[in-house]
């Protein structure tokens, strides 16, 4: 696979645009940006995206979404993409849950809404170093 995606997911349609054009500003063609409104729709893309080669490299997602909080999609992402990157982005988090998912280990940054620009691209950046780090 030589082609790169991140996937964003959240239920409010408005965050979901504005992050995917900042994303395609400040990244450029680095990574094709893709949307996903909830957790099945993220999963079937992150699947049709593998069929049609393209590595996910980057799953940035909110917590707070009905049925599927961004941590679990990211626990159900990993079932069959063990290494992949994970951002939580979220302006509704419980301090015991932000506390464990910050702990596990499974969440590369957790940012707040409304997301600073620089901090966002800073956690892209970080993921982009641990891939590098973790090929053969």
């Amino acid at each position: 696979m030589s082609a790169k995606a991140i996937v964003c997911v959240d239920d409010e349609a408005l965050q979901l645009l504005a992050l995917k054009r900042e994303l395609r500003l400040a990244l450029g063609g680095r990574y094709i940006i893709e949307t996903a409104l909830d957790a099945d729709q993220a999963i079937s893309l992150m699947d049709e995206l593998e069929r049609e080669g393209i590595e996910v490299a980057l799953l940035i997602t909110d917590w707070l979404m009905p049925r599927v909080k961004g941590d679990e999609l990211i626990r159900l992402a990993r079932e069959s993409r063990p290494g992949l990157q994970a951002i939580l982005i979220t302006g509704q988090m419980e301090d015991e849950v932000r506390r464990h998912c910050a702990e596990s280990g499974d969440i590369l940054s957790i940012l707040d809404k409304p997301w600073r620009k620089q901090e966002l691209l800073e956690a892209i950046e970080s993921s982009e170093g641990d891939r590098a780090r973790r090929s053969p």
